[in-house]
């Protein structure tokens, strides 16, 4: 008995075990003499077992591993070449814009010249009007456009990308937590 001098013996095994032969309660032993011997089969199963799960547990870190590296990834092509693509795009789309303008600007001062001289009908001259309407519309609409993506998407996509970078870490940190856990669970079924 632990209580009269004697050592009191536990197993770290979670779980049942079969025990296959023991010394009789109050035996006296010394030092490296085996106490109990455990039937090795459904240690070994549940080993055998346990390793399965930390393979599993395993992929899921690198799974999420590979995520949170992709999200990074994300990130940085936005800022090394998506947002700067996307700004060209909406800088072409201006000048576009402003080259229309220029023409519809021409072409109304035209029709103004040939109206006078009774060579364009003020219809005519009515529709060069309005595509130049028109043309400072599709001007202003590119600019908003430019504003909006300087002023307020490049940010907002930064803060979505950061946050899934964020999240994805926490998932990869949580991952590897489980798979620590069930490393310590394979290594007392070893011992």
């Amino acid at each position: 008995p632990a209580g009269a001098g004697g050592v009191a013996v536990f197993n770290p095994v979670e779980g049942r075990i079969v025990v296959a032969s023991a010394r009789p309660d109050g035996s006296r032993v010394e030092n490296g003499d085996v106490v109990c011997e455990f039937d090795p089969a459904e240690l070994r199963d549940r080993l055998a077992s346990q390793e399965i799960v930390v393979s599993g547990a395993q992929a899921e870190v690198n799974g999420t591993r590979i995520a949170r590296e992709v999200a990074v990834m994300a990130l940085l092509e936005f800022n090394d070449g998506g947002f700067i693509q996307q700004l060209a795009t909406a800088g072409g789309q201006i000048k576009l814009a402003e080259s229309k303008l220029s023409l519809a600007e021409n072409q109304l001062e035209w029709s103004d010249r040939m109206f006078k001289k009774g060579y364009v009908s003020l219809g005519e001259k009515n529709t060069d009007v309005l595509a130049l309407q028109q043309a400072r519309f599709a001007v202003e609409e590119a600019q908003s456009q430019k504003k909006v993506l300087v002023d307020y998407a490049k940010e907002r996509t930064i803060k979505a990308l950061t946050g899934a970078i964020e999240s994805a870490r926490a998932r990869e940190l949580a991952a590897q937590a489980v798979l620590e856990r069930e490393r310590s669970v394979q290594h007392k079924l070893a011992d």
